[in-house]
């Protein structure tokens, strides 16, 4: 299974230490560094299109130009990383896919478990939506994951996240049929490839 693209929210255009939207924030960390860390990580796995964006100057604008190059990118997955905040306590992983697309539900699931599996925090699950802009946005063909990792402002889940963050994203690269660092995907099937069966919009 192919990736098409693969970039971390939030950001835009960093002025000195400050980001234009440093997105969540908490336990002195920020989402968008977070983020992009983890695509970086990513990246040197499977080596796709980098839709982390850098240069917007205002939210609407750094959502556009996500979505403008998820969809240069062409049809197949798009992943973008996110970190969740609410209160403090809430925590774990999830993964939101657009409605009533059972592949990507399927996806979506197996790929929240990975990652909960590997940091050790609730699996929150796969998690439907029609409302996220870049679900709505994009092209048809273009399947977005947009994973919530962890709960930025929850101490346990970002100790767990920066001490099993290369395990949890091998996990979720091996779940994509990636398994290992040659930036290229196996021959073989992966499980879910299986499950799901021979689906056009995986190519």
């Amino acid at each position: 299974m192919t990736i098409r693209s693969n970039g971390g929210g939030h950001g835009g255009r960093r002025t000195g230490t400050n980001w234009m939207d440093s997105g969540a924030v908490g336990n002195g960390r920020r989402e968008a560094d977070v983020v992009r860390t983890i695509t970086q990580k990513m990246q040197a796995i499977a080596n796709v299109r980098d839709t982390t964006d850098n240069n917007a100057t205002t939210v609407n604008q750094n959502l556009q130009n996500q979505v403008t190059m998820m969809n240069a990118a062409g049809s197949g997955v798009a992943i973008t990383s996110h970190l969740n905040a609410f209160n403090g306590q809430a925590t774990g992983v999830e993964v939101f896919y657009w409605a009533g697309n059972e592949q990507m539900r399927i996806l979506a699931a197996a790929v929240s478990k990975a990652i909960a599996d590997a940091l050790g925090i609730a699996n929150r699950g796969a998690k439907p939506t029609t409302t996220f802009f870049v679900h709505r946005n994009t092209n048809p063909g273009v399947n977005v994951l947009l994973i919530e990792w962890c709960f930025i402002d929850n101490k346990n889940d970002m100790d767990r996240l920066d001490r099993h963050m290369d395990a949890a994203i091998q996990s979720v690269m091996n779940v994509l049929g990636y398994k290992s660092s040659s930036n290229t995907n196996t021959n073989e099937p992966s499980k879910i490839e299986k499950i799901i069966g021979g689906m056009g919009m995986f190519i």
